[in-house]
């Protein structure tokens, strides 16, 4: 069967769906101490429309400040590869950072397994911070992950831990 032609007409039919939909809530985050849960979806790596290689993962509020928007996801992405595809120094050394202090052994880690690495943290409930810096006049949010939650704050949050402390994979 041939496929439909007219844009117009198409979306017409959709227009219900277009109606439930919600917007984003791309309100910052409060600064602050949180407990996210990291949620990974396939391709974690990937390449961006500006032609940059970055991983990708989806952190949703378990616990943090009063006024923190419990349930909210946001994103938190980290660079790999520049649009000439030659190292994002950077991104690599926060990555390699946070994956450290997820318990992972970053110094027998290949680069090219860094998604599957990931995707196995899918569940896990972290430690984080929110920090709120000013970069050319725009607030930018940056959320950075310290550890594994303790067992005890991850089991009330969503019984996802187990065991204390540090989880080696």
């Amino acid at each position: 069967m041939a496929k439909e032609t007219d844009i117009r007409s198409i979306l017409k039919r959709y227009q219900s769906s277009w109606q439930e939909t919600s917007p984003m809530d791309t309100e910052l985050l409060p600064r602050g101490r949180y407990q996210f849960q990291l949620h990974v979806e396939q391709p974690v790596v990937h390449r961006d429309s500006d032609d940059r290689v970055r991983a990708r993962i989806l952190l949703e509020v378990v616990s943090g400040p009063e006024e923190a928007p419990v349930g909210r996801r946001t994103a938190k992405a980290y660079g790999l590869l520049d649009d000439e595809d030659n190292p994002d120094e950077m991104g690599l050394r926060i990555l390699k950072t946070e994956l450290g202090k997820l318990g992972i052994d970053v110094d027998e880690l290949q680069l090219a397994d860094v998604g599957d690495t990931l995707a196995k943290l899918d569940g896990a409930v972290v430690d984080a911070n929110v920090v709120i810096k000013e970069v050319d006049g725009v607030d930018r949010q940056n959320i950075y992950i310290n550890s594994l939650a303790s067992a005890g704050g991850a089991k009330a949050a969503k019984g996802k831990a187990k065991g204390k402390g540090k989880r080696r994979f």
